[in-house]
């Protein structure tokens, strides 16, 4: 039996992206695994009643500062050492850089984007750039010290190796999975749906939500969608970039919970994701197992995860390239083809398959394999 650390910072509260994958991994680890002791470190206080169906071989450790870096490099390895852990896993690309006992160090680093300057980023928050600093600095010492990195597509693994000049063994591909209210969705025609197109993204640059807003212009003048759903920004911030004639016929959602997103997803049409860059793309997979047809970025990881190049667009030519994967899908045979292409690609991914695969690792690492 071992301790095994893992760090849960992101798995509580308002969940996106990292916090996504962190509470469903440990779910689905915890659920898993009964031999080993799990020590969950977190930032603030856990409410039991989330935990309520887990097993017992879990302690929360609450470490009483919220201020990420010394969260991190100070008092997480006094913590480490006080409870003898023998595996810590950093879900977030970072983890502690100052080791004050023996363990194993696994590290998840979704991306890179941040080691990179595209032209197309501008980052006008002060905690975003303080952020990006941060990881710049440490992600790299992180990425040699660690025993092994996991990450979630062959795309990101290609990118972290160059980046870090690294092994192709230290480096291993898990792809992720989607939250259990999305399991077992059965394929259901939605071409008779309202023509409802649908996002969910975020106001980082490189989500490209400007471009898709002002492209929705001129996709609505064509009228190849009747509505469209944002989730993921502040209407006050962006609604300078859609024309006020279509400004009704646009729902946009700071927020949405997992239950909410698929109600959503399922009363939808097509769902788009315009990102310039993404290592994997969670939304996208959430979409493919409503049996939505997916029309994506041709960039990053998306191609990979959606496996539909043919639905596939250049981010920088939305306004041209977009309406023509719309009109495609008018054809009911096409979309057909499509929505079922699109609902048996998603059911490749499970959060379940995540944690097996992740406790495979944990356990040839400590067994030194």
């Amino acid at each position: 039996m071992a301790n095994i650390g893992i760090d849960a910072r992101f798995a509580f509260g308002k969940k996106r992206g990292i916090g996504i994958y962190s509470i469903n991994l440990i779910q689905n680890i915890l659920n898993l695994d009964s031999e080993n002791s799990y020590f969950l470190f977190v930032d603030s206080y856990i409410y039991k009643s989330e935990f309520i169906d887990w097993k017992f071989n879990i302690r929360f450790v609450k470490l009483p500062i919220k201020f990420y870096p010394i969260w991190e490099q100070v008092l997480l390895p006094y913590y480490i050492k006080k409870y003898n852990i023998d595996l810590f896993h950093g879900l977030g690309s970072t983890a502690p850089l100052v080791k004050l006992n023996t363990y194993k160090l696994i590290t998840t680093i979704h991306d890179v984007f941040y080691m990179k300057q595209f032209n197309f980023v501008k980052t006008p928050y002060l905690w975003q750039k303080l952020g990006r600093v941060y990881r710049k600095i440490i992600v790299p010492i992180v990425a040699e010290k660690s025993d092994l990195i996991i990450t979630v597509s062959n795309f990101a693994k290609k990118d972290i190796i160059n980046e870090f000049s690294l092994s192709e063994d230290k480096v291993k591909v898990i792809y992720l999975g989607t939250s259990k209210i999305f399991s077992n969705v059965e394929f259901k025609d939605r071409y008779k749906n309202k023509k409802i197109g649908i996002t969910i993204t975020g106001k980082d640059p490189q989500k490209n939500i400007i471009n898709l807003l002002e492209s929705l212009n001129v996709i609505f003048k064509k009228k190849l969608l009747d509505e469209f759903i944002v989730i993921g920004i502040k209407e006050d911030e962006y609604k300078q970039f859609i024309h006020k004639n279509h400004r009704s016929k646009i729902k946009i959602l700071e927020f949405a919970s997992q239950e909410c997103i698929k109600t959503l997803l399922l009363e939808s049409w097509v769902f788009i994701l315009a990102s310039h860059y993404e290592s994997f793309g969670i939304p996208a997979v959430e979409a493919m197992k409503c049996s939505l047809p997916v029309i994506s970025s041709n960039k990053g990881a998306l191609p990979e995860i959606t496996g539909m190049e043919s639905m596939s667009f250049n981010p920088n030519k939305l306004s041209t390239d977009l309406p023509v994967k719309l009109e495609k899908l008018s054809d009911i045979n096409f979309y057909n083809k499509i929505a079922r292409k699109s609902w048996a690609r998603g059911e490749d991914f499970s959060y379940e398959s995540t944690a097996k695969t992740t406790l495979d690792f944990y356990k040839n690492i400590l067994e030194g394999i």
